[in-house]
């Protein structure tokens, strides 16, 4: 189970493609008079990019498991882990455009 749960957090999926796009998009619209530490503080970032990764398995959820509860606790699993992953994205990614602009 714990293996499982590795390969799956650790592996290539779409939220680490959205999670560097938004985090790179973040980061080039906050640099300068806008400061980026605020926008990353903040509570709204977390939970509108939970309200996100939640529509997009809602309706996985409606069209792939045809709104079945037999494969429920793998779609809540898969949930956590596009979040986890998309979070992880988008802060190292504005991290590293941040690192790239302070020493090039």
């Amino acid at each position: 189970m714990i293996l499982n749960l590795f390969k799956s957090l650790f592996s290539f999926n779409l939220a680490t493609i959205i999670g560097a796009i938004v985090g790179l998009s973040m980061y080039a619209g906050y640099t300068g008079s806008m400061p980026l530490p605020p926008l990353l503080f903040s509570q709204k970032l977390y939970l509108i990019c939970f309200v996100f990764v939640l529509m997009f398995h809602f309706f996985l959820w409606i069209f792939l498991d045809k709104a079945s509860f037999f494969n429920f606790k793998n779609r809540i699993k898969d949930l956590l882990i596009d979040y986890i992953c998309l979070m992880f994205m988008l802060v190292c990614s504005c991290a590293t455009g941040f690192l790239f602009n302070t020493f090039y």
